[in-house]
Order: structure tokens, then sequence, then C-alpha cells
């Protein structure tokens, strides 16, 4: 940067009191940058805070400057960048989001829970069968399932479902 300057016109004389001017302007902006992170971190964007710490931290690097509170803000954009995907991460789609396809397998795995609840009361294992009646009971009050169709569901899992006749079994069986 020093010689970009120098190459503008500036007489070299001048290269001492230059490279102090500099350090100071890299300082200012390195601080324009974390006080930019700050203001983000704040307003609880965090990707673009990170992207203002990485900035700052580039310049206080590459131009060998002492700043005072950029280890302490790239710890807090850490912080806030993990909190912000575990939330995003337990975040589950409310009833409106849902989609057909999405509604159909929430619906099959309640089914599963009510049908495995019926096994394990046949079997006699009660603590094994609530645990199940309660997963089931949650996903129909969590997504707004309908409860007949997960009974209706649940009626066709344990139902013995016939098998096709493949191509192949049926080159083995000679049933063409």
């Amino acid at each position: 940067m020093d010689q970009s300057i120098a190459a503008m016109g500036k007489p070299a004389s001048s290269q001492a009191p230059l490279a102090g001017t500099t350090d100071e302007m890299l300082k200012q902006l390195v601080d324009q940058h974390m006080a930019l992170a700050s203001a983000f971190l704040a307003k609880k964007n965090s990707q673009e805070a990170g992207w203002h710490v990485t900035q700052a931290e580039a310049l206080a690097g590459r131009y060998h400057l002492a700043v005072e509170g950029l280890a302490d803000l790239k710890q807090q954009v850490a912080v806030a960048e993990e909190s912000a995907q575990v939330a995003t991460a337990k975040a589950p789609p409310t009833a409106a989001e849902l989609t057909d396809v999405t509604r159909e397998d929430l619906t099959e795995l309640a089914a599963f829970h009510v049908s495995s609840e019926n096994a394990a009361m046949a079997q006699g294992d009660v603590s094994v069968a609530m645990s199940h009646r309660r997963a089931a009971d949650d996903l129909i009050a969590k997504y707004g399932l309908s409860e007949e169709e997960v009974r209706n569901a649940s009626t066709q899992l344990g139902q013995v479902k016939p098998v096709r006749p493949t191509i192949i079994s049926r080159r083995v069986f000679g049933t063409f």
C-alpha cells in the first residue's frame, strides 16, 4: 500500500510520515469492520458479522496491526453462528409448512408408533407401549395430523400384503 501511495507522485522523502498515516488509516478501517461486525451481531446476523471480522483479521494480520478486542469479537461471532445453526437445526416445520409428501411420511411414522404400541401391548410390555403411544400423540399434536388417517395407516401396516410376482420370479417358476 505504501508503494501504491508513493507511486501516486508523493515525494520519496515523505515515506516515514506516510507509513504512520497509512497505519492510522488501516487501523481505522479495521475499527470500522469491527464496528460493523458488532452492529450485525446486535441484529442477529452472524454471517455478515463473520465476514467483517474476517476482513478485520486479514487487515490486522497482513499489516501487523495490534487490534484490541478483535479476538473477543471473533469469539462472539463464533458463538452466535453456532447458536444460529442449533436453532435452525432444532426448528421443526410448522403444520402450515408441511408438504403433502412430508405429511404422508409423518402420518406413516405415527402409524408405525401405533402399530408398535399394539405389538408391545400384545407382548405385555406396557412401558414400551406407552412410549410409542406418547410418540404417536406428539406427532399428531405437533403436526396436526389426522388421527383417523394414522389409525387407518397403522391397520394397513399390520396387514400382510400380497406379493406381486416379478419378472424374475415368473422366469424362475415358468409362469409367463
